[in-house]
């Protein structure tokens, strides 16, 4: 867990504002840095200033922070793109099939 020190705005989809939480991280040293999502939030998703939230951080870059949302999100759109390929390459042996 971590919390949210500040929102830094940014232009999310369809050019409405999005922010992205800069949290204070303790690593396992005790050494607190400052890091900020990868991931964008709507500014109603519940992130506040303040707010504590789960994160996941590569220890060779703990600046740069995952939040659970933006883990789902990314998962989500991996699958989609694995489903996409599925179907076009169903569509194309069908096609063979087919001639």
């Amino acid at each position: 867990m971590a919390e949210v020190m500040r929102l830094r705005e940014v232009e999310g989809s369809d050019n409405d504002p999005a922010y992205c939480p800069v949290v204070i991280v303790t690593l396992p040293d005790g050494t607190e840095i400052e890091a900020e999502s990868d991931t964008p939030s709507a500014p109603l998703s519940g992130v506040r200033e303040g707010s504590r939230i789960h994160i996941i951080y590569d220890p060779d870059r703990p600046t740069t922070i995952s939040t659970e949302k933006g883990l789902r999100t990314k998962e989500l759109a991996a699958a989609a793109l694995i489903a996409v390929a599925l179907a076009y390459a169903a569509f194309r042996i069908a096609v063979d099939v087919l001639h």
